[in-house]
């Protein structure tokens, strides 16, 4: 009797649910009504940002900046072939969905650093021809710059579920599921200290949100940590979950989701040696050049 034979129906009967659950993860006829959620986050978004005292200009010039960040995403998952992509605009900022179930470390690199890339590299351009060249120094010209360089640059940082925070996990950390936890841990930790230190209370509620996933990170570092044999199937990955000793009593939906997050890691093909030193490295410099760039503009400045 095989080991599968070996679980009860009911057993059977969860694998069965959690492997047709990784099956439809985001195919859009299971999300019939995200274009009416995308309409609804965009009234809460103008609302929420409204309650704050943001006027409709500044509102208008983040949802560009958004969107120029995203459309980065969006246009590198239609280059490697991701199916199903599309852009959804959140009350705390805006996400870009896509599958594809084998990828390669290099084009999640390159899928992570499109998004803050662009914007970034419009807005030192900018700055750059403000600063040298006739450019409008205007308060909307210097809005745009700000909040293309500022907005982007945060996104850059290393620290989770961000943009950079993502790299350093491919990069670094794909390897070993517990140091990706404690890494989750630690940003939540940091955009805590943040949150208290600046008394922003938007940012409390993104760091609530964040902190709703801790089991969920959690179980995923003990699923990924617990499937010794190469190349496991849905199945295996479905008795993972359900032998975890510590969730084996969680819903079904929560099993299920973990083991379609934990599907979609142990498919990222491994970062090579060379990804990892020149990839790092490019990281690296990107999140010194607004240092870089201050710099030249007030060396070249002081020498005029």
């Amino acid at each position: 009797m095989s080991s599968f034979e070996s679980f009860s129906t009911t057993q059977t009967d969860r694998i069965s649910h959690i492997v047709t659950h990784i099956d439809t993860i985001g195919d859009k006829k299971s999300d019939n009504n995200h274009k009416i959620w995308f309409g609804i986050s965009i009234v809460a978004f103008v609302l929420l940002y409204g309650l704050f005292g943001i006027d409709i200009l500044g509102i208008l010039i983040f949802v560009g900046v958004l969107f120029v960040h995203e459309l980065g995403h969006f246009l590198t998952m239609r280059m490697f072939g991701y199916k199903d992509t599309r852009i959804v605009l959140l009350p705390f900022g805006a996400i870009t969905f896509g599958r594809k179930e084998y990828r390669k470390a290099f084009e999640e690199y390159i899928v992570y650093m499109a998004g803050p890339l662009p914007g970034m590299l419009i807005g030192i351009w900018m700055l750059w021809n403000m600063t040298y060249y006739d450019f409008d120094v205007t308060s909307l010209n210097i809005m745009i710059i700000s909040m293309l360089i500022i907005i982007n640059y945060v996104n850059l940082l290393p620290i989770y579920p961000l943009d950079g925070g993502r790299v350093v996990q491919l990069l670094f950390l794909l390897r070993y599921p517990r140091l990706q936890f404690y890494f989750y841990v630690l940003s939540l930790c940091l955009l805590l200290f943040v949150t208290i230190y600046y008394q922003d209370w938007l940012l409390l509620i993104f760091v609530g949100l964040l902190a709703i996933g801790f089991r969920q990170n959690h179980a995923i570092s003990r699923v990924i940590k617990s499937i010794t044999i190469a190349n496991p199937t849905k199945e295996d990955v479905a008795k993972a979950v359900l032998n975890d000793s510590k969730y084996t009593n969680e819903s079904l939906d929560f099993q299920s989701n973990v083991a379609s997050l934990v599907w979609y890691i142990i498919h990222i093909q491994k970062p090579s040696k060379k990804l990892i030193a020149f990839g790092g490295l490019f990281y690296f410099v990107m999140l010194l050049s607004p240092v870089i760039v201050v710099s030249v503009l007030v060396y070249n400045t002081s020498s005029l």
